[in-house]
């Protein structure tokens, strides 16, 4: 923690989290409520700009991490699902929110 008295991040004794000064600095503004501060390189220590970045909330920061292997990460591609009954329909595998959809039974195989 810094000490930076008046900063929009302070608490109320005037410090700053590192990580998250650099990333206000970084994007050129002060953090928003919700957003999360992610160290590239899982190093919590390396507060190196190169090695910061802002995600918009904590949802991304897990999809980001991958913490639930169920849910894919931010960026990988949204693979599709095809109707095992035969009628060739196509679905999504994940919804907006990298959450598996949950399909009737016999509606889940993945296309390869």
């Amino acid at each position: 923690m810094l000490r930076r008295p008046g900063h929009p991040l302070a608490d109320v004794r005037g410090y700053v989290y590192e990580h998250r000064l650099v990333a206000s600095e970084k994007v050129g503004r002060p953090l928003r409520r919700g957003e999360v501060v992610h160290h590239i390189n899982g190093t919590k220590t390396d507060n190196r700009p190169e090695n910061i970045e802002v995600l918009s909330s904590i949802t991304a920061h897990r999809a980001e991490h991958g913490t639930n292997p169920a849910r894919r990460k931010q960026g990988e591609p949204n693979p599709s699902v095809r109707c095992a009954c035969g009628c060739r329909k196509r679905f999504a595998r994940f919804d907006r929110d990298n959450r598996p959809r949950r399909f009737i039974t016999g509606h889940n195989m993945l296309v390869k």
